[in-house]
C-alpha cells in the first residue's frame, strides 16, 4: 500500500492514470460498442499526469467563476454611441466570447489562484486515493 504526496512527484506518477480519470480500459469494449470512441478518449485523457489535470480544472474553474462573470458585466454596461453599440449578434452569442476570453486569460497568465485551486484539488485527490487504500473515510471539506 503506497501513500501518495504532494512532496513526492514520484508517487503520483507511480499511480496508473485510469485510477484518476475513472476511464475505462481499452479491454472493456466490446465488438458494436458505440462508446468505444468516447472510451479512447478517456483514455487518451488520462494519459496526462494528475498535475496537468488539476492545472486544467482550476484554470477552467477561476475563468468561469471568477474572469467570466467580470467579463460579462463589462460588456452589460457598455453605453457606447450608435455606431459602436453591440449589435445584435454580439447581444445573442457574448456569453460564448466571454467564456471564451475568460478561458484564454486564465491560462494566458499565471494567476496565483489558480496555482491555489489546483494544489487544492491535487491535495483532496490524493487524500481520497490514500484513504480508499487504507479503507478510512476522508474530509475533503477542511
Amino acid at each position: 500500500m503506497q501513500t501518495l504526496t504532494l512532496d513526492n512527484p514520484a508517487s503520483l506518477a507511480s499511480v496508473p492514470m485510469n485510477a484518476w480519470a475513472g476511464a475505462r480500459g481499452l479491454d472493456a469494449m466490446r465488438p458494436g460498442d458505440i462508446t468505444g470512441f468516447a472510451t479512447t478518449m478517456d483514455k487518451a485523457k488520462a494519459a496526462r499526469s494528475p498535475h496537468e489535470m488539476a492545472r486544467d480544472a482550476a484554470e477552467e474553474f477561476v475563468a468561469m467563476a471568477m474572469i467570466q462573470p467580470v467579463l460579462a458585466q463589462l460588456r452589460e454596461t457598455n453605453a457606447a454611441a450608435s455606431p459602436f453599440a453591440p449589435g445584435d449578434a454580439e447581444r445573442r452569442f457574448g456569453f460564448l466570447l466571454d467564456g471564451e476570453y475568460a478561458r484564454r486569460i486564465a491560462k494566458a497568465q499565471d494567476f496565483p489562484l489558480v496555482d491555489a485551486v489546483a494544489r487544492d484539488l491535487l491535495r483532496h485527490a490524493i487524500a481520497r486515493h490514500n484513504a480508499a487504500q487504507s479503507g478510512a473515510e476522508v474530509d475533503t471539506h477542511g
